[in-house]
């Protein structure tokens, strides 16, 4: 075999690798906009070790993740050093149709999940940075399940255009 051919099969081999190795994040760079590179990206369905390692220049670290509603998950990421929050639509390939910037000291105070707004109970899903009493254990506040504790910043999860919503946080109230 002529070592020309030869050099170019392994060329489109080299590539094929590459395009099956695609899990969302080959756009994402530390000195840009993060959320605007994820957005439209097809999340892998691999083990997070792999997608992790691979993109160990960015830090890449997965918080964890909850099915908001049977079409939709959202997980949080640790990327470049700032915490994200990715809605992702569950069909295959997985498609990440927004991400928002969770600003927050601690992974403790990001929750998805039910709130109330001035004593009524939110239709949607919200995503919001809590406010825990100065010098709480949130792990021990989070007994009893049901307490509420207000938010200082909060997203309301549109499932309909499925986009992360900015609401206010005044009187709101989120169940840990």
């Amino acid at each position: 075999m002529p070592k020309t051919i030869a050099v170019s099969i392994l060329l489109l081999i080299g590539c094929g690798a590459q395009a099956l190795a695609k899990d969302g994040f080959e756009r994402v760079s530390c000195n840009a906009d993060i959320a605007k590179a994820l957005i439209g990206q097809r999340a892998a369905n691999e083990r997070i070790v792999v997608i992790e390692a691979r993109h160990k220049d960015l830090g890449l670290k997965d918080l964890g993740s909850i099915e908001s509603s049977d079409n939709l998950t959202t997980i949080s990421w640790l990327i470049c050093g700032k915490e994200f929050v990715l809605l992702e639509h569950n069909s295959d390939p997985w498609t990440i149709y927004d991400a928002v910037e969770v600003r927050t000291p601690s992974a403790d105070d990001v929750f998805i999940g039910p709130c109330e707004l001035n004593g009524k109970e939110m239709k949607d899903s919200v995503v919001a940075v809590l406010n825990w009493p100065p010098g709480s254990n949130p792990l021990k506040l989070r007994e009893p399940e049901n307490q509420r504790v207000p938010a200082i910043a909060a997203w309301r999860i549109d499932e309909k255009i499925r986009k992360f919503v900015k609401i206010s946080a005044d009187g709101l109230l989120c169940r840990t």
